[in-house]
């Protein structure tokens, strides 16, 4: 209702439209790398040992571990939710310095996967 008309026309809509694309800003998220430090480390060494050598054939090509941010902000809210109910499962006297170990935490998410999962060799990747 841009003149203040009592009834919705074709162009108030599309000014409508027109000021809604305008206004929204699209943010687009990068893909999320996932490297173990030993990996880092794996490579650092293996980009020394090439520079030394000049060879090509000592490189060990290994596969990236991507996520899409969606799909990263999925599973850590999901981690969030799950560390939170441990939380409030422990009493009071419990919490003090305690805490959901890692390896509690991978093999907790590992269990929803379960059932998604084709192969084992998917669900040691997703590990």
């Amino acid at each position: 209702r841009l003149q203040l008309c009592d009834k919705v026309l074709e162009i108030h809509v599309e000014e409508a439209y027109r000021l809604l694309n305008k206004s929204i800003i699209r943010v687009e998220q990068p893909d999320i790398y996932l490297e173990n430090d030993e990996d880092l480390d794996i490579m650092l060494l293996d980009a020394a040992n090439e520079v030394e050598n000049n060879e090509e054939d000592h490189s060990v090509q290994r596969k990236k571990l991507t996520l899409t941010f969606d799909e990263y902000k999925t599973i850590s809210s999901m981690i969030i939710m799950h560390l939170r109910n441990k939380e409030a499962e422990m009493e009071d006297s419990e919490r003090i310095g305690a805490g959901v170990c890692k390896s509690d935490v991978v093999s907790w998410y590992i269990s929803l996967l379960k059932d998604q999962m084709e192969s084992e060799e998917e669900l040691n990747e997703k590990r």
